[in-house]
């Protein structure tokens, strides 16, 4: 049997790495200047009253300080991963999540 281990959540660290994979796929093949970046402070406008679906403390804090890329173009040429488009969560009345789901 192995041994459980604590994961061990860094917030920074966590903000770091998306910011960093973020900043790749800008310079690699996405327009520039679509990756928009949070105040100092965080975006005000996400609070777990704003985004769908009930998220715990640590994510609502998470979405705060991640960079997002504006919405302006999203098809099938631009996505994060095969299938796969970014949420805009700091402009949430334009995010479109289905909320049932």
């Amino acid at each position: 049997m192995t041994e459980e281990t604590e994961t061990i959540y860094d917030h920074d660290a966590a903000v770091r790495a998306i910011t960093s994979y973020y900043d790749f796929l800008e310079k690699l093949y996405l327009p520039p200047d679509i990756l928009v970046r949070p105040p100092l402070e965080g975006w005000a406008q996400i609070t777990a009253e704003s985004v769908p679906f009930r998220k715990d403390e640590k994510v609502i804090r998470l979405l705060k300080y991640i960079p997002y890329f504006e919405q302006r173009l999203w098809d099938d040429e631009y996505c994060l991963a095969r299938k796969t488009w970014p949420i805009q969560w700091n402009n949430v009345e334009n995010v479109g999540v289905d909320q049932g789901r």
